[in-house]
C-alpha cells in the first residue's frame, strides 16, 4: 500500500507540474472574457483539454470509456489511501450537479475547495493545482459547466479516513498523507 501512495504522489507531482504549466501558458488571454462564445470556447477548452475534468467527473463503462449522456455527472468511485471518495456531478442539474450554486460558490470550491455548505472537498481533488487560476479562466470554468445539459446523477457520500479539517488545507493533504505512509512502512 505504501508503494502504491508513493507511486500515485508521483504521478500527483507531474500532474501538478503539466496542468500547473498549461494553465500558465493560457493565463494571459484575457480577451477570451469579453465575448460570451470565446468564453465559452474557453471553458470548455480549459475543462476538457487543460483540467481534464471529465476524467474523474464522468463515469466510465467497463471498456473504460465515457457513459453517453453522463458527461461531467460524477459519481465516479476512487479508492484511495484516504477512502472512498466519489467524484461531485459538475452538471447545472439543481438538485444533484452545481444547479443550485451561485458563480462565487462554483469558483470558491474550485480554488479553495469549500462547498457551498461550507464543507471541505475531499482527496482526490487536486484543489493546489487550482488556487491560482486566473479570474477570467476560472469564470470562462463556470460558464463553461452552467452551458453543459444538466444530468440527475444520485451520488453516494464519500467516506474518508482522515478527518477533512479546516485548517487542514487541501493543497496539505497529499504531503500530510504521504507522510503518514512513509512512518508506516
Amino acid at each position: 500500500m505504501v508503494r502504491i501512495w508513493a507511486i500515485v504522489r508521483a504521478q500527483l507531482d507531474v500532474s501538478a507540474f503539466v496542468i500547473t504549466a498549461a494553465f500558465t501558458a493560457t493565463f494571459s488571454q484575457s480577451a477570451f472574457a469579453e465575448d460570451p462564445g470565446a468564453l465559452l470556447t474557453r471553458g470548455e477548452y480549459l475543462v476538457n483539454v487543460v483540467a481534464a475534468c471529465g476524467n474523474c467527473h464522468t463515469k466510465l463503462t467497463p471498456d473504460l470509456l465515457p457513459i453517453p449522456g453522463m458527461h461531467l455527472a460524477g459519481g465516479r468511485r476512487f479508492n484511495i489511501p484516504p477512502g472512498i471518495a466519489y467524484s461531485k456531478n459538475l452538471t447545472p442539474d439543481r438538485d444533484i450537479g452545481l444547479g443550485s450554486w451561485n458563480d462565487e460558490q462554483v469558483i470558491r470550491a474550485i480554488r479553495e475547495g469549500v462547498t457551498k455548505e461550507g464543507n471541505l472537498i475531499g482527496p482526490p481533488m487536486p484543489i493546489a493545482l487550482y488556487i491560482k487560476i486566473a479570474d477570467d479562466d476560472v469564470k470562462a470554468i463556470v460558464a463553461y459547466l452552467r452551458s453543459v445539459p444538466p444530468v440527475r446523477n444520485e451520488i453516494p457520500e464519500s467516506k474518508y479516513k482522515i478527518k477533512l479539517q479546516a485548517n487542514l488545507s487541501p493543497h496539505r493533504w497529499t504531503a500530510r498523507l504521504a507522510h503518514r505512509s512513509t512512518r508506516s512502512a
